[in-house]
């Protein structure tokens, strides 16, 4: 997790300018998109922190259905309520431990306390839950501050990373045996020779690792599709590659995403979420961040004021950010299909009941951009999710309007617009 204070406006318009080489004013919704049996799928949304043993309402949380949900001290306390929501608990290891920065003594100083801490949460927690070892040991704050300056620091501090994450793994293994599910190396940004490092390392120590995670935190729209690339590279390379057999990769994870740049704008969301499920993510998980003083209210860290990492205002109430992600979670169920339309443009469409068609579409883009229908729908409803200034403003549930003979959808940039419709329509511009 990282708390670097936002600036007083998001600046999206200029972080998610426009690819100039693909921009487009105009592009049209196929008729063919949704052609697939419709089936559930898994929305890959996770939270990090975010909430306490009673607030926000279990009804939020519940409409996002996360589906990994990653905490520290309070893991234990909140377990019942992550698992509620159907979250799979994500521990933090390091977080229950201490950093650096906190006066805390290195784990490999004493690695029988820390040994013993490790099984005390596995414990705790069970054998569901996967036990993230060490929260972003690529940094200085979190890690390499343990370490005097040097030619041999970034060696030394690897070695002794590796023996922690060897220490925590026997220690998981011998309350949970085989199913000891360990994540790691949890790094600040993808890495791909960091992440070879480690999983030869792992493969000569014969450590499983469970979950191979790193966070992502990209600030344009190029960047968000590296999403996309990323994952796939680290599939080919530790997953399906038989020498890492042993190590035994099962699923990729972000474990951190969503940067403090885009934190609030709902195209940009979707966006990330697109591209993680296009790559084969298990899960995309939204990290959480200091927001800047607003008036007369202080600078406040939406990590512990149980906002769900902001999605929530510091008073409970949803953000645009918020609908967004619960428009994204409704599109799990019965997907029909997922489409990139455009560069930064996406669509989700599924098939909630029969005869009823639901295509969420969402621009990450800086511009406006019109999405035009195969046919005009005579009586669809259309619900839209915009940006409005920098996002944090609360935003009340946005009310489906009945449209008559719509043919084109205009979006605003960084706006969501779920578009539902039913009957004959529904089936000539979006044939089973």
């Amino acid at each position: 997790m990282r708390t670097l204070v936002l600036s007083a406006a998001v600046v999206i318009a200029v972080l998610f300018a426009d690819l100039p080489a693909q921009a487009q004013d105009r592009v049209v919704l196929p008729a063919d998109f949704a052609h697939a049996q419709a089936r559930d799928v898994a929305p890959i949304f996770g939270l990090v922190h975010a909430a306490s043993q009673t607030a926000p309402s279990d009804a939020l949380i519940r409409t996002l259905h996360p589906r990994h949900w990653r905490a520290g001290r309070l893991t234990a306390e909140i377990a019942p309520r992550m698992r509620a929501a159907g979250a799979t608990p994500v521990q933090a290891l390091s977080d229950v431990w201490g950093y650096p920065m906190d006066g805390r003594p290195a784990p490999f100083a004493d690695m029988a306390a820390f040994s013993a801490q490790v099984r005390r949460q596995a414990e705790l927690l069970g054998p569901d839950a996967i036990y993230s070892v060490w929260n972003e040991p690529n940094s200085g704050s979190f890690w390499g501050n343990w370490f005097p300056e040097g030619p041999t620091q970034t060696q030394d501090a690897e070695r002794r990373l590796y023996d922690t994450y060897e220490a925590a793994y026997r220690s998981v293994e011998s309350v949970h045996g085989q199913d000891a599910k360990i994540a790691g190396p949890s790094i600040n940004g993808y890495d791909f020779g960091a992440l070879r490092r480690f999983m030869e390392a792992m493969l000569v120590r014969g450590v499983r690792v469970d979950t191979l995670a790193w966070h992502d935190f990209p600030t344009t729209l190029e960047g968000v599709e590296a999403i996309e690339a990323h994952l796939r590279e680290a599939r080919r390379a530790f997953v399906e590659d038989p020498r890492y057999a042993a190590v035994g990769v099962r699923q990729l994870l972000i474990e951190e995403s969503m940067a403090n740049e885009t934190h609030f704008a709902p195209g940009a969301l979707i966006a990330h979420l697109y591209h993680a499920e296009a790559g084969g993510a298990a899960g995309l998980m939204r990290a959480c961040w200091d927001e800047p003083a607003q008036g007369r209210r202080h600078a406040t860290s939406n990590c512990w004021n149980n906002s769900l990492d902001g999605l929530l205002t510091p008073q409970g109430a949803p953000r645009a950010a918020y609908w967004a992600m619960a428009a994204y979670a409704a599109s799990s169920q019965n997907r029909i299909g997922a489409r990139r339309l455009a560069p930064g443009l996406y669509a989700f469409a599924s098939r909630p009941t029969a005869g009823r068609i639901v295509v969420l579409i969402a621009s990450a883009r800086s511009t406006p951009i019109a999405v035009d229908l195969p046919s005009r729908l005579d009586g669809a409803r259309v619900a839209r999710f915009p940006l409005r200034g920098d996002g944090r403003a609360a935003m009340p549930r946005p009310a489906f309007a009945t449209t008559p003979n719509i043919s084109a959808l205009e979006l605003a940039p960084q706006e969501v617009v779920v578009l539902e419709f039913t009957g004959s329509n529904g089936r000539e511009v979006l044939p089973e």
